[in-house]
């Protein structure tokens, strides 16, 4: 009998270990590198000089702390530092007697984000043993970014002369003009706060009974308005957003397991 129960204990046991195996805390800390898209641009009231898009690579990367309520289910909160980048340029026949010109713009923005997310699971076969295990998964949720630094620049380049920057936002010649002053503080030009919706794709590859090289493929999508009230004043006017593409590299670690 005594055999019987010990016998009885045991399964219980390891029945307990295999449904408690995402439950409790685990963090992801990771890099992300991919495409930061801002748009549609805000032309500033320069309609005519409406640049056409060209990438340019981002990088982001943070630290993901969750607590496993149910074996496939957890709860997340994210703290990440992203970078949006965009490059716009493109070429004008102004016409009128003035020479060709060319025409660049950067937008360098970099913020720092809180974000709260779910993660869903799917183990891949039937153990979790040691390193044995893999499981695919979902996050999603809502993030909420703090603007930390943000860099425009705008660059004319007329043919046979010298790319120089100017002024911006303002005036571009020979035939256009904004309601806006030329600012020192690009920073002024967007926003403090903006939300934004997250969704993360992967798996979780156990190296050993705790640890998991967590590769996935990132996205983020803008929900509102990058810029700063006082430059939507122009007409047609646009609502700029932010969005991200990439990969996430990183190891997770299951405390509980």
């Amino acid at each position: 009998m005594k055999i019987l129960y010990f016998k009885l204990f045991a399964v219980l046991f390891f029945l307990s270990l295999y449904a408690n195996a995402q439950q409790g805390f685990q963090m992801f800390v990771g890099p992300a590198i991919g495409l930061g898209i801002i748009s549609p641009q805000n032309h500033y009231g320069n309609e005519h000089y409406e640049l056409d898009y060209k990438f340019s690579p981002a990088f982001g990367g943070g630290i993901n702390i969750g607590y496993g309520f149910k074996k496939l289910v957890s709860l997340h909160l994210s703290t990440t530092y992203q970078q949006f980048n965009q490059k716009y340029a493109d070429k004008f026949s102004p016409g009128f007697g003035d020479l060709n010109q060319s025409h660049r713009k950067t937008v360098n923005q970099s913020y720092a984000e809180i974000g709260l997310m779910v993660k869903i699971t799917q183990l891949l076969g039937d153990s979790y043993i040691y390193d044995r295990g893999v499981q695919i998964f979902a996050t999603t949720g809502f993030v909420l970014g703090r603007l930390l630094s943000a860099n425009l620049h705008y660059y004319v380049k007329k043919d046979g002369m010298e790319e120089v920057e100017i002024p911006y936002p303002g005036n571009i010649s020979p035939y256009t003009s904004s309601p806006y002053q030329p600012t020192t503080n690009d920073k002024e030009l967007f926003t403090n706060w903006i939300l934004l919706w997250n969704l993360n794709l992967g798996m979780d590859v156990f190296l050993n009974e705790k640890l998991t090289f967590t590769p996935s493929i990132l996205g983020q999508v803008g929900l509102t308005d990058i810029n700063a009230k006082k430059y939507r004043v122009h007409t047609p006017y646009k609502s700029s957003r932010v969005f991200f593409g990439g990969i996430n590299l990183g190891m997770t670690v299951f405390f509980n397991r």
